[in-house]
């Protein structure tokens, strides 16, 4: 019987009993090798052994996270910009600068107020919203979530936006609920004009003499140009109601105003009894300018006669009031 023939392959046995001299060398040397480079490293950089993060510079990347940038924060801790990264982010868990429930940014301000972000932008720049810049050279405006609802549900600072379009449905709640204790409202001069039936001049006047208190914007309304060169005088509904315009001397009988008794009175019976409209009676008795529709061309109000009717049955419901005390 011929020998086997050998065909210079090995058997599993063989195998397995030549790998295991050769693995336990390739561990072995895979060993010395790290701890070689190590030691090198070492050498060079003595940073280059991790060491565990106290507690001390975890408080430290949760205040100033945001307020500096992960490079500054890891020159002070003596890390590195990836450790600190990976610090914050994928160990403590923490959110983003702009995206912490503690904070909101500008343009979500913006949103929540309905209005144009370049304006919630340049208030923070002049510090009229506290707030500030996001680190890392981005321009993020950054502001407290706490802060903008207190500015918000500030009477003061309704000069600058519109309660009626907020779009945050729970500060909308909150600002119809600070709206009806606070019991006035913001109005501009064309407003306080069209009320008494006088020009916008005529209120301005006033307001320069020193008989119509008004409230002027300290910075730009707009936000666009900082460089403000004018600014708009709000006044206070109730200061408007109880100004009295005079031409002359200032007697009764120079007063701007075109609102009679009689006229009054005709106002009232004219939209109560009669059910004209405003643009209506405003031509019967001559007074105030019509707001038109550029689409139709229709007039569709008279402010004038409108605001000096609510005035009326404003003051016509004080007085039912303190005859009924």
């Amino acid at each position: 019987m011929a020998g086997t023939r050998k065909t210079g392959r090995m058997s599993k046995g063989q195998a397995k009993r030549l790998s295991k001299p050769i693995s336990r060398f390739a561990n072995g040397a895979l060993d010395l090798l790290l701890d070689h480079v190590t030691e090198r490293a070492a050498t060079v950089n003595p940073r280059v052994h991790a060491r565990e993060w106290s507690t001390e510079e975890d408080q430290f990347i949760r205040d100033n996270l945001g307020w500096l940038t992960d490079a500054e924060m890891g020159e002070q801790l003596g890390r590195t910009e990836v450790a600190v990264h990976l610090r914050w982010s994928r160990d403590l868990y923490l959110s983003g600068p702009s995206k912490s429930p503690d904070v909101i940014t500008a343009h979500r301000a913006a949103e929540a107020l309905g209005i144009d972000s370049h304006k919630t932008a340049h208030w923070v720049d002049v510090g009229l919203i506290p707030g500030r810049i996001m680190a890392g050279g981005r321009d993020i405006r950054l502001i407290q979530r706490t802060v903008f609802r207190r500015w918000s549900l500030n009477p003061m600072n309704w000069v600058y936006f519109d309660i009626k379009r907020v779009t945050d449905p729970e500060l909308k709640r909150m600002l119809k609920k600070r709206a009806a204790r606070w019991g006035d409202e913001w109005w501009s001069t064309r407003q306080v004009a069209e009320y008494h039936g006088v020009d916008t001049g005529d209120v301005k006047r006033y307001i320069v003499l020193g008989r119509l208190k008004s409230f002027r914007l300290p910075v730009s309304l707009g936000g666009r140009d900082h460089n403000r060169k004018w600014s708009n005088h709000f006044i206070l509904k109730s200061d408007a109601l109880q100004v009295k315009f005079y031409r002359g001397r200032g007697t009764q009988e120079g007063r701007i105003s075109k609102f009679t008794p009689a006229a009054d009175a005709w106002l009232l019976k004219a939209r109560d009894e009669l059910g004209m409209t405003f643009v209506h009676i405003g031509r019967t008795m001559k007074i105030g300018a019509e707001k038109v529709n550029k689409a139709t061309g229709n007039a569709t109000s008279n402010p004038t006669i409108s605001y000096r009717y609510r005035y009326l049955t404003t003051l016509d419901g004080k007085k039912a009031k303190k005859q009924r005390r």
